[in-house]
């Protein structure tokens, strides 16, 4: 049998998968996942004190290239998802036009009626 070339697994970051490490800070989050009901989820998140869970982590990240990138793929998956939806989208527009259905800015019998 001849030789396979040995897979190579990648992180995020490029990196080789064997770099990694566990993050050594212990940052005091604790996740907890449930279900509940008919088949729901339910994510609870507890952070450290003083922690916002809103935070706009954004502004934690200093790397104007990290952002960018971040920015860019988003914007990439934004319109990929537009682009899976333009038939649908336009079937849809095509139906509502067949029912006859028509949005006016009416004033009668009073303004925006």
């Amino acid at each position: 049998m001849a030789d396979q070339p040995e897979l190579e697994i990648v992180l995020p970051d490029g990196r080789p998968v064997s770099e990694y490490q566990e993050p050594q800070e212990d940052m005091g989050t604790v996740v907890e996942i449930g279900i509940s009901g008919k088949g729901g989820v339910t994510v609870e998140v507890d952070l450290p004190d003083g922690e916002d869970f809103y935070a706009n982590i954004a502004e934690e990240i200093e790397d104007d290239d990290v952002l960018e990138k971040i920015a860019s793929d988003l914007l990439g998956e934004f319109d990929g998802d537009l682009n899976a939806r333009k038939d649908w989208l336009q079937i849809y527009i095509d139906g509502i036009e067949l029912l006859g259905l028509k949005i006016e800015d009416r004033s009668e019998p009073w303004q925006g009626a």
